[in-house]
């Protein structure tokens, strides 16, 4: 019987845990219309996303993955929502001097990032 009780209660518990379970990950389409579909420009923001992670301390990643989409203009960034938050990669290339998801760019500071990303 106490065996039959601990299954139960075993049961009722798992069902509770994952019902509260919320994915660690989420994915955001993040459209960067200066680019102007340019592969090359895509790649050198992914590549200054990813060196920034690498500078993190041991075990700690923000992003799981990043995918360029040229036809779109837009970085397809999949991060870890523990570590960091939408807003967080938005204002992170529009401090860049770029056009985020409508929010309005700075062409100065972005031609002084093209000139860091070593782009035209």
């Amino acid at each position: 019987m106490a065996t039959l009780k601990s299954y139960v209660v075993f049961i009722l518990a798992s069902m509770l845990l994952t019902a509260c379970y919320r994915p660690e990950t989420r994915t955001l389409l993040l459209v960067l219309p200066d680019t102007h579909g340019n592969a090359e420009e895509l790649d050198a923001l992914k590549r200054y996303l990813l060196r920034e992670q690498d500078q993190l301390r041991s075990g700690l990643t923000f992003y799981e993955d990043i995918r360029i989409t040229p036809s779109e203009s837009a970085l397809e960034i999949t991060y870890n929502r523990r570590h960091l938050a939408d807003m967080n990669l938005v204002y992170k290339l529009n401090d860049l001097g770029y056009t985020v998801n409508d929010l309005e760019g700075d062409p100065e500071k972005l031609h002084t990032s093209r000139k860091r990303l070593e782009l035209r």
